[in-house]
């Protein structure tokens, strides 16, 4: 048997996916016990919302700022807060990660069902077990922007389906689990606007994420914080480390096999999913390198392109 073949076998995949779940869990559970975390990043997560489940404070004890949302604006991860209440501990947003890392392959398996992919319908679902990208997020201690990948992925396929007002709900929910999570919308506009030639609802699309983004940034981050800004908000240096800018996006279009060569104007609606990075500077200089957390969400809008390519 090839291993190509694997990527098509139902048996593999299913086996795949109980293996790789049942050791995420324990590998979490072991973190927990022997005490690997990494406590800052987790803990930055995590305390606002225990406090704010205990006590009625959303309070970042940690930094000692004026809100939470100047480190990042997150409050989706209040939903986390009744179990957090029961069990204050870090693990539960861990198992959180992990429950939503485990929905995405679901998904594309769902939607390949009803899309009739055929053979391939196990291949993408398989590739996110393993993909190396994917899976040094899931080692990361960053987990906002994990959480909400699900609804990244069922954003796309809802607009591949053409279901363009049941889209809107996951769009907007995704919002609320960090300040850059905007730009799937200017992914999302942009493919409409290009592979479906709706071009006034993708042009919308794209414009309200541009307003959202900016929103977020400079008003409603600054009015939750006493006039504070988001840490990041200085961060624009376009013309800085170019170089490593443009390794990065090679890497990343490596890693999903170079399918742009295919269909270059997947450019155009992926691209932006790096744009902070790519505007960025010293602060983002971090992300230049696919062995980091923030580069869940865009990895995610990949496999969906690819999914609508296959």
């Amino acid at each position: 048997m090839s291993i190509l073949s694997l990527f098509v076998s139902r048996r593999f995949f299913w086996g795949l996916y109980c293996f790789v779940i049942a050791g995420w869990i324990l590998y979490a559970i072991c973190d927990y016990l022997f005490l690997g975390f990494r406590t800052w990043d987790t803990a930055l997560h995590v305390q606002p919302v225990i406090h704010w489940a205990m006590f009625g404070e959303y309070d970042d004890k940690i930094l000692a700022v004026s809100h939470p949302f100047i480190n990042h604006f997150r409050p989706g991860l209040l939903l986390l807060a009744p179990f957090l209440y029961v069990w204050p501990t870090m693990l539960v947003i861990h198992l959180a990660k992990i429950t939503t890392f485990a929905i995405c392959p679901l998904l594309f398996l769902h939607f390949g069902k009803k899309f009739k992919l055929g053979k391939c319908i196990y291949a993408i679902p398989t590739l996110w077990l393993i993909h190396d990208v994917i899976v040094t997020t899931m080692y990361a201690e960053n987990q906002a922007t994990s959480l909400a990948l699900p609804l990244v992925i069922v954003s796309f396929m809802l607009a591949m389906s053409k279901r363009y007002r049941l889209m809107w709900i996951p769009m907007v929910a995704l919002l609320f689990f960090k300040e850059n999570l905007a730009l799937v919308w200017l992914c999302l506009g942009m493919f409409i606007a290009i592979e479906q030639k709706k071009y006034r609802l993708g042009a919308s699309i794209v414009g309200l994420g541009i307003a959202i983004g900016i929103g977020i940034y400079f008003i409603i981050i600054p009015s939750f914080a006493a006039g504070d800004m988001q840490h990041s908000a200085d961060s624009l240096k376009p013309f800085m480390f170019l170089g490593d800018k443009l390794l990065m996006l090679i890497r990343a279009y490596l890693a999903m096999g170079f399918f742009v060569y295919f269909r270059p104007q997947a450019l155009l609606y992926t691209l932006p999913a790096y744009g902070l990075f790519l505007v960025g500077g010293e602060k983002v200089h971090q992300a230049f390198f696919l062995a980091n957390h923030t580069h869940d969400f865009p990895t995610t809008i990949l496999f969906c392109a690819v999914f609508y390519l296959v």
